[in-house]
């Protein structure tokens, strides 16, 4: 049993009454997350339903329309907000399972008023994420990594961690106690353009696109995918902008939804990334050491040569000009080439790597 308790605005719209319909004490929530509140929003396009729960601060968003059906779309919002987390899913279960019956409730006199209050913190950032046309799903991950006060104390928390560590926190404990070693390598680069980094087995993949991104200096512009294994068994995760996952033509599912300590179970594991989905930049991602450490922060160990410019026409195009700066035999023209130069700057080295400069970059990320 969970209680959704619910402000006058959500309870209108689901024309019920804003006092208790039942007489006593409501049923207390067997869940880890407690009890949630929610609140209607009237937003443009959609109308959404907010809902957090009392003990992490969780948000989830998700279409208040039909209402008829709230209670079963909550515990679904529920459900893909928890996987977006990296939690298990046999943890994922357990904590639906305790949910059990969505009993609708007015915020009430016993309210929690700590929680009501961060509930005003997350409109305030959503009307404002509103106004930047974002999606309610990167609003929901923003609000997971907000920084939440706890009434009365100095104290602060994010809603991820915490959700994570009363829902997962045998996982937690064993993510933090070690780092990963990756090898990180453009396919068909010919002197391989590669580097080697250190990792907290605890990020997803969606973070560890950023982490190449900033390995590669690539700046982002594009599309990007993983892929996990081989021909029918190959699983796709990439960024989904609805709630269902069902996306026609991408990904699989979210690339928020899996840690490298699952995406990379043992050594000699590995993924592919794709970046710009037009150009193609395939990396291949191979795991070749697992070891004990509380590394916060990742960090470039090694490589070879620059990444190659945005937009300069995929790996194939690329060799062909590094043929034609080196003199040698090539289909680029000599204007060609001059207009490349142009583009990427003059003091572009395809031989260079720093990996001091390389490291600046990854602690700003």
């Amino acid at each position: 049993m969970t209680n959704l308790r619910c402000t006058k605005k959500l309870l209108d719209r689901l024309k019920l009454p804003a006092k208790q319909s039942k007489p006593g004490t409501p049923t207390a929530s067997t869940a880890k997350l407690g009890d949630w509140y929610a609140t209607y929003l009237p937003l443009r396009p959609k109308h959404l339903v907010l809902a957090i729960s009392q003990r992490a601060r969780l948000a989830v968003l998700f279409p208040a329309a039909p209402l008829q059906t709230l209670p079963a779309r909550f515990l679904e919002a529920v459900r893909h907000r928890l996987e977006a987390l990296c939690i298990s899913s046999e943890a994922i279960e357990q904590e639906l399972a305790a949910m059990g019956e969505v009993q609708i409730l007015p915020t009430g006199a016993d309210r929690c008023r700590a929680t009501m209050g961060t509930m005003t913190q997350f409109l305030q950032v959503i009307d404002y994420s509103q106004e930047r046309q974002e999606h309610p799903e990167e609003i929901a991950l923003y609000l997971g990594r907000y920084l939440v006060g706890i009434t009365g104390q100095r104290d602060y928390f994010r809603p991820n961690n915490v959700a994570r560590e009363l829902l997962d926190p045998a996982t937690v404990l064993e993510e933090s106690r070690y780092a990963l070693q990756l090898c990180v390598t453009i396919q068909e680069s010919d002197p391989p353009i590669w580097r080697r980094l250190l990792v907290p087995a605890s990020l997803s993949l969606h973070q560890l696109h950023h982490v190449i991104q900033s390995a590669f200096s690539w700046k982002g512009c594009h599309l990007h995918e993983f892929t996990i294994g081989e021909d029918d068994a190959a699983l796709t995760y990439g960024i989904r902008y609805q709630f269902a996952l069902d996306l026609d033509g991408g990904p699989d599912r979210s690339d928020q939804t899996l840690s490298l300590f699952r995406a990379l179970p043992e050594v000699g594991s590995q993924l592919r990334y794709v970046y710009d989905l037009g150009d193609y930049w395939c990396h291949e991602v191979v795991l070749e050491e697992c070891v004990e450490s509380e590394v916060k922060w990742p960090r470039c160990l090694a490589g070879e040569r620059c990444g190659p410019p945005e937009d300069c026409g995929g790996i194939g195009s690329y060799q062909e000009i590094l043929a034609a700066l080196a003199g040698g035999s090539s289909p680029v023209s000599q204007r060609e080439l001059f207009e490349w130069l142009e583009w990427a700057g003059p003091s572009f080295d395809p031989t260079a790597f720093d990996l001091a400069v390389t490291n600046r970059g990854l602690s700003y990320d």
